[in-house]
């Protein structure tokens, strides 16, 4: 994978898992967390779509392009999905 893939993903995740982190161990604040979390997916969406148009990011490989599918909330909705589905 590309380094610059490589430290979006990084960077992607870190604050994604922090700002959950954050929500848990306050539930009274997990509203504030939740939106910040949508907010900070919708900028980091617009920074994907512009990285690729300008050819910032540009994936040459299978696996390149699946690092930018990683820097969509797609993979980490459906983890949390499953992760809900086997604790209930």
């Amino acid at each position: 994978m590309g380094a610059k893939i490589f430290f979006f993903n990084i960077i992607y995740y870190a604050v994604t898992l922090g700002l959950v982190g954050l929500g848990r161990e306050d539930p009274n604040s997990s509203l504030g967390y939740g939106i910040m979390i949508v907010v900070f997916w919708i900028v980091a969406l617009v920074f994907l779509i512009v990285s690729l148009r300008t050819k910032f990011l540009a994936p040459k490989s299978f696996i390149q392009k699946v690092g930018i599918f990683t820097l969509t909330p797609v993979l980490f909705l459906i983890v949390v999905t499953l992760i809900a589905s086997f604790e209930g």
